[in-house]
């Protein structure tokens, strides 16, 4: 069975594919995305966060021809990081740069941010509107 929806939710979704994409391209230019280490799990209190980075930790590490078509998808920030810090100055492991990357980039991941952040913020007003006291506390992306 098909499920429809509606033009306002399709429009929604679509401003928030938007606004994660945007925040992607962000991340890719921040030179931090690179050079912070991510933060140990048992660190998180947040515990969407910290499922995100556990579950992430666990994934299989990226193949070969997948960083070259995002290096050279992505050539004045990626690439240049890259350069910069694995190949020049070897100030970052390969691993831990693409781990970096990978986490703070991935525009599924970012999506899933947004969409729980929308959904807090939903959460918030129905909660004032109620008259009931909710300051639900969000982190934003790891690291940045």
């Amino acid at each position: 069975i098909a499920r429809s929806i509606s033009p306002h939710r399709a429009m929604s979704e679509q401003k928030l594919r938007k606004l994660g994409n945007n925040e992607a391209d962000r991340l890719r230019a921040l030179e931090g995305t690179y050079l912070e280490p991510l933060p140990d799990p048992d660190q998180i209190t947040d515990p969407f966060v910290h499922n995100e980075l556990v579950l992430f930790l666990e994934e299989p590490a990226i193949q070969p021809s997948r960083k070259r078509r995002i290096l050279d998808l992505h050539i004045t920030t990626v690439a240049k990081y890259y350069q910069e810090y694995v190949t020049d100055s070897q100030q970052i492991a390969e691993d831990e740069f693409w781990q970096r990357y990978l986490f703070r980039c991935d525009e599924n991941r970012i999506l899933r941010f947004l969409e729980r952040r929308k959904e807090q913020l939903k959460q918030q007003k129905r909660s004032q509107r109620s008259g009931v006291g909710g300051n639900s506390s969000s982190s934003g992306m790891i690291g940045k």
